[in-house]
């Protein structure tokens, strides 16, 4: 919860100030008292000591995980999330065709459920966050090309693809230098361009990719 936390603070501070922050982060703000809400029951309904009971996992990726855990976390990526009781019966039918769940990690299960669901959320809006500030990052860069080298900003995007962002700070980095005036650009914008381009073939390919990775990030949130 604390990275969950992280991330709602920082797109809190976004909409606060006025920034554009898509209708993931608009629905994570609206509804994180009911995430809290899940939290809390989770901690009060699955005591640590009786998970650590549970059948476990001998597979990657989900070695020494409970297999009730394995169970719900393939449920969840296999709907998107989007729960629906009659599929979980189905689910958990085929499951037991193969391998019988005990009493017990059915039991688990609810709340289970509830945890893969919130580590889910979790990383959606860690993934919002990242691109906000991705986005953010390439603004000030732009407004300060005259102070900053291309190795920074290579430097940067680095950094920024180690979290899964670099093609969005790229990206929004060519669009506000398109809006630059049409003056003779100096060396270090010549330069950068020259990257830029060899980073981003096809802008409107990448912009249309954006914008469908975007609309996925919200039908999963919701």
């Amino acid at each position: 919860m604390r990275t969950l936390r992280r991330a709602h603070g920082y797109i809190a501070q976004q909409a606060l100030a006025g920034q554009e922050i898509g209708p993931a982060a608009e629905w994570l703000l609206d509804n994180f008292h009911l995430i809290e809400d899940q939290w809390r029951e989770i901690r009060t309904s699955l005591p640590m000591g009786y998970y650590r009971t549970l059948p476990v996992l001998q597979d990657a990726p989900l070695l020494g995980l409970p297999r009730i855990y394995g169970v719900a976390w393939a449920f969840v990526a296999h709907t998107d999330s989007a729960f629906d009781d009659t599929l979980l019966r189905h689910f958990l039918n085929a499951y037991q065709d193969v391998r019988e769940l005990s009493h017990g990690e059915l039991w688990a299960l609810p709340t289970t459920l509830r945890v893969v669901l919130i580590e889910n959320l979790r990383r959606l809006a860690d993934r919002i966050a990242s691109c906000r500030a991705a986005t953010e990052l390439a603004a000030l860069c732009a407004s300060r090309l005259d102070s900053l080298s291309v190795p920074t900003v290579i430097a940067l995007h680095g950094r920024l693809a180690q979290r899964g962002v670099g093609q969005v700070f790229v990206v929004q980095l060519m669009l506000h230098l398109a809006h630059l005036p049409s003056s003779t650009p100096t060396s270090t914008q010549a330069q950068l361009r020259h990257w830029l381009a060899s980073e981003v073939p096809d802008l409107n390919a990448q912009l249309a990719q954006q914008h469908i990775d975007q609309a996925a990030d919200h039908l999963s949130m919701g």
